[in-house]
């Protein structure tokens, strides 16, 4: 499911979306898979985010990222966040999710809104 809009893309998300976060849209960060361990669906940490798309411990990138992770745990998401893992689990998320993106995957962004 996508994490800053409300339409499904076939996954009822159920009208939720999370505060939008340039700095990680910018790295490619647009879907539950870029921000869950594959295989368990848990949302990844700040140092496997690090890791994993070559985030910089500036404060930008750290605050949204603890933003968006919170969100992700809040109460009205627990029923699309238990589909997700038994998703992820059953390898079903997403109908490809297979391994994790490369950091380098988006080259440039032509348009961002605030």
């Amino acid at each position: 499911p996508l994490l800053f809009e409300t339409r499904s893309h076939g996954w009822n998300n159920q009208g939720l979306a999370c505060d939008f976060a340039r700095n990680l849209a910018k790295h490619g960060i647009a879907t539950w898979s870029d921000v869950s361990e594959w295989g368990t669906g848990e949302v990844l940490t700040w140092l496997q985010m690090k890791r994993v798309y070559g985030l910089k411990d500036n404060t930008t990138e750290h605050s949204e990222y603890k933003r968006l992770a919170e969100q992700l745990e809040r109460p009205e998401w627990a029923q699309l966040r238990q589909y997700w893992k038994w998703a992820a689990i059953e390898e079903r998320a997403h109908g490809q999710k297979t391994e994790r993106r490369a950091p380098d995957r988006v080259r440039k962004v032509k348009a961002a809104r605030k």
